[in-house]
This record gives C-alpha cells, structure tokens and sequence, in this order.
C-alpha cells in the first residue's frame, strides 16, 4: 500500500473493511467520468460478492474516504462484437478453449452517499473498499441520533457479509421534525403487514428503554381491512423459534438490532356485530377476544352525507337531513336509530297524498328516507337496527391509554362502511391528540391502515382523502403518525407520500415501476426490485442522502392467515360473547315503496 493510503488508514480505518481487502480501484473514462454525484470503480480480480445495494469506501489520496451504494454492474471485454467471440470459438463451440485469453473487466457505478470531509468532488484513483458497520453508519449520517433517538428498522447486508443495523430518527418518523410511513409493494410478496408490525415492536421498544423518551405517552390504532391480516398480534410468531437457517438469521437480527422477538400486550380488538357468529362479532378471530361495536344516531349523524353519492345526496336532500335532525332532536320518543326508521317509514306513509315536507318536495324526502332507511341492511352489524339485541356502544377511544394497540376489524364491511368507520375514528383520533395536556391525552398516536389506494385515490377526491391529507400535513405537529400501506404508490394521492418522511417498496411490478413516480431510481435498482425477495425492501428516509437496500425479520407475532383456531378457542369465544338483552320486536319494516 503507497504513504497516502497509510495515511488514509491511520485516519479512518474505523470505517473500513480492511482484513477483507480491496474491493477494486476508482476510474474514470471518457466516456464515462466520475461526478460530485457517483464514481465507477473496476472489482479486483479475487472479488465476487458484490452485488446491487452493497456500500462500498473509496479511500482518496487526501486520506479521506467517499461512500458510495452500488447501483450498476456490468462486464466488459476486449473484443469488438458477439461475431468475433463466435468465430474464436471454431464457429460456435463454447467447449473450445480460446487460443488467447479474452480481458474482461467488471465495472460498478456507485451514488455517492456522504464523505469524510463533507464535500461534494468527484474521486478519482481511490482504493475501494467495503464500508464496515460504522462506516455504513457515517455513510448516512446515523451516527448523530442512534444512540438518542435511532429506532432500528432493518439491516444492510454487505458484500462482505457484515449486518449493520440500521435507524431511522424517531423525530422524523412521529414529530415534530418530520413524520409518517408509508410502503408498497406487490400484495404477498412485499411483505407490507409484517415490516409495520415489525416497526411498531421496535418503536415499542425504543420508548420503554429511552431515559428521554420513556415518559412520552403513545398509542397505536389498527385497521384491518382484509382477511386476519392483524386480529392475532398477541400470539408468538412460530417462524421465530423455527431450527432453520432462516429462523436463525432473522433470531440474529432481533439480537443485533436489540428488539425483543415478543408478541404484543395490552391489545383491544373490536369489530361490527354479529348475529351469526358464537361470539357475536363480525370478525374472523372468534376466541371471545373481540369486542363489539354498534353506532346509533350520535355516532352516525355527522358522517350520514359523506356516505352517498352526489346523485343520491344533493343539497335539496341535505337540507330535508337538516330539518330532520331538528325535529328528532326534540322528540323524545326517537332515542335509536331503530326508532327514526319507524318515524321516516310513518312519515313517508303519510306523505303519499301531499306535495311537501316541511317545506321540502315529496321527492327529495323520499329520497332522504330510502337513503336512511336502507342504512341497517346495507351496513350490517353497524347500524343499530331490530335485528341486534344489544345495546349499542361505540369503539372505546375515550379511554384509550398509553401502550395500548387497538385494532378495528372492518375487513367485513363493504368499502362505504370501511370508509365511515376510517373517517369518523381519524377523526376522533385528531380531537384526542388536540385535546391532549400534559397531564391527560396521549402524546402521540400512531395510525396504520392497509389498502390505503381505497382511502386516498390519486384520481378522486373525497372527504375521507381530504382528511388523510389533512392529517398527513397537520400531525407531525399535533402527534398523529399515519401509516399506510398499498400494492401501488402511484395510486395514492401524491400529497401522502410526499408528506411521509420514511417510505420502504417492496417487490414491485415492472410497469409500476416504469412511471414517474420511480424516475429519480436508476434502472439496474427497479430491475432489482422486480425481483425483491420476501423481507428486502428499498427504503427512503429523511435522514439518508440516498435509498438504502435493506432486510428485515419475521414480524413478532404470527401472520394473521398462518393462525388456526382451535376448537377450544371457539368454544371459549362463544362463552365470553355477549348476553342477548331484553328487547321486544316492533315488527318487520319494509324499505322498498
């Protein structure tokens, strides 16, 4: 090694791979210079491992060291076209040795991620070597808030194989630097559910052990919008405790990333009634676990309108909703939602041989009465109606504490009651972060809805979208953290991801790829990505200058689709489900005039 690099090594060896040796030498060509912004190197002869998303050290003559992440690897030769290479061969014979040896090189392009020095020159005939773990970490810049305020999210795999842990700064995760998450990928293969119950363990964890953050107060929402996706959260995931060898690779990661493979505690489930089920909640755990919710017409009144389309709800029919809610308002005999339904139904009987009610046309009441009157059967265990025997009550967020996860389990509803029920808790959720004191309230909340395309389309515009927007601009402040999730991040409203401040793909398809959403990604990187395996993901966070190719674990509890119930589970649900209260039949009600 020449007097600079000694120099170099005596400096920062900390940062580098030095027993594994070089990787290559920094070049540049013509046809292909070095910028302030990436350099090229050729590998070195003995070096196989390199491969996409590896970060590599470029060690100057100045002593200092570029880092760089690999983001292209191709080979070259010295042959001028394929004919000449076929013809050595004796026409096509690829067992034939060739009568000299063909040069070959292989060259990387690496973006380069940060220096030593801070400054942005182009590198020249630097020495290459692989980044070890505190280099990785200087590479992006971690190295000023792991150990107040790092919350570890994966691991970087390098070409040596070194693990380096790497974090994400909680300030720009949940406030009030910068906040939100946000991940997409191919439904199956990107593994959404399990990195976000992963994330929670680990922000978790971070809270209970941070002196500084220890007496923050925070609380996690759930929304289960498909399948068992999240309803078994307290059950140990078995994959973990699996003697394979990737069982214990991913053992290996809770350890060095210090999170504690555990399911999760002080979990509250709750779901729509049911009639039909033994333990009387629409719901696809059925271990007396679940709790019920039903909305009468205090839960229901303000959010009735976004229900409808503009062609069932206009304005002549939200001013009959308006004088209708006067007049229920000061009957003391419509005290549920079962009882308006007999009023509107008497109501509309009566109507049939007059023009008007109260001053509206018989039309747009009888329009306000079907649209109502519908609402029991068209959102079933939702609506208080005849049918539920028990008293209804709503989603307890009142006393929602910290430490607390609740899960919601709409994935029975249709996409209308999905939505009423999103928006009137994100609402709800927002008043309780803007209500909070230092005494009472919760500091910060955490939100995390699957399939968010279906709640924020990029290509419609609703009053729930407006509300996610609403509070993706407004929660870093306030404390409310949106997480989302969906298969494609070009379906959502722009404004959601460019208000996330950490956003992770998955394995993703070729055509998502190609639009412009992912311009800014070099192509060998989208290739990469076409083909992620489970539990790879690109991530990109405030804090990093470049995207980040990283690997996470199995998630803590075991994934909702893998968990059976036993029959003593169900039995044990069945005793623990609700009593039928009194109630007394008024009669069939008929909706259709």
């Amino acid at each position: 090694m020449n007097k600079n690099f000694h120099f170099a090594e005596e400096k920062f060896n900390e940062y580098v791979n030095l027993e594994w040796g070089f990787v290559g030498k920094g070049a540049s060509t013509e046809k292909h210079p070095n910028t302030s912004s990436y350099f090229h190197f050729w590998l070195s002869r003995k070096e196989q491992n390199l491969e996409l998303g590896n970060i590599v050290a470029a060690v100057r003559d100045d002593g200092h060291i570029t880092f760089g992440t690999v983001v292209d690897l191709r080979s070259t030769m010295d042959m001028p076209n394929f004919l000449s290479d076929y013809i050595s061969h004796d026409f096509g014979k690829p067992d034939q040795s060739l009568p000299t040896d063909v040069s070959e090189v292989l060259v990387a392009k690496a973006n380069i991620i940060g220096s030593t020095d801070d400054k942005a020159r182009p590198v020249t005939r630097a020495n290459i070597f692989y980044a070890n773990p505190a280099g990785v970490r200087r590479a992006f810049n971690m190295e000023g808030y792991i150990e107040d305020r790092g919350v570890p999210i994966g691991v970087i795999k390098n070409g040596d194989g070194q693990l380096t842990p790497i974090y994400v700064d909680i300030e720009f995760l949940l406030g009030p630097e910068g906040a939100h998450f946000n991940i997409s990928g191919i439904s199956g293969l990107a593994t959404k559910t399990s990195l976000v119950e992963f994330m929670l363990k680990s922000v978790q964890t971070f809270f209970q052990r941070n002196q500084e953050y220890k007496k923050k107060r925070i609380g996690v929402v759930l929304f289960n919008v498909k399948g068992k996706d999240l309803l078994f959260l307290d059950k140990a995931n078995p994959e973990l405790q699996e003697k394979s060898p990737q069982g214990e690779f991913y053992r290996d990661i809770y350890k060095e990333l210090n999170v504690p493979p555990e399911p999760f505690d002080q979990l509250r489930i709750f779901a729509p009634y049911s009639s039909t089920t033994s333990s009387k909640v629409n719901s696809l755990r059925q271990d007396g676990s679940v709790e019920y919710f039903v909305w009468d017409i205090p839960e229901l009144r303000k959010y009735l309108p976004e229900l409808f389309d503009e062609d069932d709800w206009d304005d002549n029919v939200q001013a009959a909703y308006e004088d209708m809610l006067d007049i229920v308002d000061k009957d003391e005999t419509i005290k549920e939602f079962p009882d308006l339904v007999d009023f509107l139904v008497e109501e509309r009987r009566v109507m049939r041989d007059r023009e008007h009610w109260h001053g509206h046309k018989r039309t747009t009441f009888f329009k306000l009465v079907q649209n109502l009157v519908t609402l029991p059967e068209l959102f079933k265990g939702l609506v208080n109606s005849r049918d539920i025997p028990e008293k209804p009550q709503d989603i307890p967020l009142d006393e929602f504490k910290t430490g607390d996860i609740y899960v919601i389990d709409i994935q029975a509803l249709n996409d209308r009651g999905q939505q009423m029920v999103f928006e009137r808790v994100l609402k709800r959720l927002f008043e309780l972060v803007e209500m909070k004191t230092e005494e009472e309230g919760l500091d910060n909340i955490i939100v995390f809805v699957d399939e968010l395309n279906k709640f924020a389309p990029a290509d419609k515009s609703t009053t729930l979208k407006e509300s996610i927007i609403h509070a993706t601009a407004r929660g870093r402040s306030l404390g409310l953290t949106f997480f989302g999730a969906e298969q494609f991040a070009s379906m959502i409203d722009k404004q959601v991801t460019d208000n996330s401040s950490t956003i992770c793909y998955g394995r993703s398809g070729p055509t998502e790829l190609g639009l412009p959403e992912y311009s800014y990604l070099p192509d060998e990187v989208k290739k990469k990505m076409a083909i992620f395996p489970k539990g790879t993901l690109l991530l990109k966070h405030a804090r990093y200058s470049q995207p980040v190719i990283m690997q996470f674990p199995y998630p803590p509890c075991v994934p909702g689709d893998m968990y059976l119930q036993s029959q003593e589970e169900i039995d044990r649900g069945r005793k623990r489900a609700p009593k039928a209260a009194d109630w007394k039949k008024k009669g069939d009600v008929k909706f259709k005039f």
